[in-house]
């Protein structure tokens, strides 16, 4: 079968990969009608080539919707042939978190920047991460706002770091995220 694979630093390759296989009596196997990277993982296409949860030929793609091929011998809720009307999630790793236990103390290392999607308090929460994860900066979007965040072409953030404000920006995506570049290249060489 084909997969959206990750290789590295800048390297995304569709990959000829194994068929999946039931290994624990919980699994289930869906056929894949539909996927997509998401934005938040595009990351993984630059961060200085440092990833530290991610290995070569790791399968990418979230958010997919597909039918029940096949279930393990302990899924008693599932049907083959399915399609799933509720899904459990289970807590992955923090990437961020980790990234930045990995690194933090070293005098050579990637600038670590955060994303605080929030619908209130959204300055408080940000900054909140911000401090917990021992980040660099934070980029802090109410995607309560109409016209800004999901569903919109525009957006309104605010970047923080650990002294306070470094940014307001407003407009296009596109020309929001040259602004939140434009700060972490600052931090960068600075």
């Amino acid at each position: 079968m084909k997969a959206l694979c990750w290789h590295g630093h800048g390297d995304v390759r569709v990959d000829d990969v194994a068929e999946p296989k039931i290994e624990a009596p919980t699994d289930v196997i869906i056929k894949i009608t539909s996927t997509a990277i998401c934005g938040s993982d595009l990351h993984l296409l630059d961060l200085d080539g440092y990833m530290p949860t991610m290995e070569t030929g790791d399968i990418l793609g979230h958010e997919p919707m597909g039918i029940v091929v096949e279930v393990g011998s302990a899924v008693t809720k599932v049907k083959k042939g399915d399609g799933p009307e509720t899904v459990r999630l289970v807590r992955t790793p923090d990437v961020l978190a980790t990234a930045s236990a990995k690194v933090h103390g070293n005098a050579k290392r990637p600038v670590l920047m955060g994303f605080a999607a929030e619908t209130h308090d959204v300055e408080a929460y940000a900054r909140g991460k911000l401090t917990k994860k021992r980040l660099d900066l934070i980029v802090a979007n109410d995607v309560s706002q109409a016209g800004a965040g999901f569903g919109s072409d525009s957006n309104r953030v605010v970047v923080f770091d650990s002294a306070g404000e470094r940014l307001r920006a407003e407009g296009s995506k596109r020309d929001v995220a040259k602004e939140i570049w434009g700060v972490v290249l600052e931090r960068r060489v600075g």
